[in-house]
């Protein structure tokens, strides 16, 4: 220590009289391990519980409605997919995001309040099952359906076989209510 000229070597100290290296290089990377171990602990609880969320929103929509397995193949997931979420809300009474779903013309047709006031007294559906599709162009489907509906006036169950009318607009499906003076040209 007070050799004039001496370097100091950190990797080196004196114990006891015995010289011992020091490999700060391990000590290091150990400490890097650690780190890194920890960030991936973290990442996977954060994915695990993010992943968790978004596995329980894609059970509620897209698996509302019950498809023939024919039927199933014949459309695409994106049409699914909107069609689930149409008569999910369809079961809430979740008129804002029915008229959302509706076709521009409808919208167009009806406010939001009207549309409201003219359809929402329709029963709460309980059960969809897709019997039949068809494809009228590659932008408009026609669904055959067999839904449970219960009465907001007796509380009583009824099954009703409509037609259900889909139109693919900028991309996007959208339900066609239909509309008696208008059910010729929806």
């Amino acid at each position: 220590m007070g050799t004039r000229g001496a370097k100091y070597d950190a990797t080196k100290t004196i114990f006891e009289g015995q010289v011992v290296e020091h490999n700060h290089n391990s000590a290091n990377q150990l400490h890097l391990i650690i780190l890194m171990v920890s960030i991936g602990v973290i990442l996977s609880c954060c994915q695990l519980f993010i992943g968790g969320c978004s596995k329980k929103q894609e059970q509620t929509i897209g698996r509302f409605a019950d498809w023939n397995p024919e039927t199933d193949k014949e459309v695409s997931l994106d049409f699914k997919n909107a069609f689930d979420e149409y008569w999910l809300a369809r079961s809430r009474l979740d008129w804002p995001t029915l008229y959302k779903m509706e076709a521009p013309h409808i919208r167009w047709a009806y406010s939001d309040t009207e549309f409201f006031r003219k359809f929402g007294r329709a029963g709460r559906v309980v059960s969809v099952t897709v019997l039949d599709v068809d494809k009228l162009h590659p932008q408009v489907v026609d669904a055959r359906l067999k839904v449970l509906v219960k009465s907001p006036i007796t509380g009583k169950e009824d099954t009703l076989y409509p037609r259900d009318r889909w139109i693919k607009v900028g991309g996007k499906w959208y339900h066609v209510w239909k509309i008696p003076l208008l059910d010729k040209f929806a």
